[in-house]
């Protein structure tokens, strides 16, 4: 069955949206395409990153690796600071998951318009898991969400941790194979751990 997405090309256009491309498969079959670029080369799906993480997340959980209730200090205990808010003690994958661990600012932008910020490249400490654990938790864990880029971080070190494998070799069988997704790209922090937060390159 094919569809005119057409109408919703052109609102796309009108809206200035930035789409690179549109593919709408129904039952396996290629229902609709519509191509805002001659080439359907890699690009970096950014934030989207962290939706994979989340998949990859309940993969770990359909696995038993960690539940929803477990907590990342016991599985990443070797990434803790001399020196930690002890608050840490009562974040869950839950709270990781749902961006509510206790922090009242965001963490570990990947880039940011605001003067003197420092962006997650920036960081002299180069332990991503060891730099977050040190920062302290205002608010109550689950009390608020608080957009956070280093706790998808967390989960990709989680799994590792746990598997021996970086996040993007242990999804490939179990997410990006399955799904017909070739050698995707992506980017490492600086001890080499899949970044959680990002960076991903897939095509469309």
């Amino acid at each position: 069955m094919k569809i005119n997405i057409v109408p919703f090309a052109e609102m796309i256009c009108h809206k200035k949206l930035g789409v690179h491309h549109v593919i709408v498969q129904q039952e396996d079959e290629l229902a609709a395409a519509f191509h805002f670029h001659p080439t359907d080369r890699r690009s970096d799906i950014h934030s989207a990153t962290k939706s994979v993480v989340s998949l990859a997340a309940g993969l770990a959980i359909d696995e038993g690796l960690f539940t929803l209730d477990s907590h990342p200090v016991d599985i990443l205990s070797s990434c803790l600071p001399a020196s930690y808010d002890p608050a840490w003690h009562g974040v869950t994958i839950k709270h990781l998951l749902t961006m509510s661990s206790g922090h009242n600012h965001k963490l570990m932008d990947g880039y940011s318009l605001i003067p003197g910020a420092v962006n997650r490249d920036d960081l002299e400490n180069k332990d991503w898991g060891n730099y977050t654990f040190y920062q302290p938790l205002e608010l109550k864990p689950g009390q608020k969400f608080v957009y956070n880029n280093s706790l998808p971080h967390l989960i990709s070190r989680m799994i590792t941790k746990l598997t021996g494998e970086n996040l993007l070799d242990w999804l490939k069988p179990r997410l990006f194979d399955p799904l017909g997704i070739h050698n995707p790209q992506w980017g490492t922090d600086p001890l080499g751990y899949t970044c959680g937060p990002g960076g991903l390159q897939l095509t469309s």
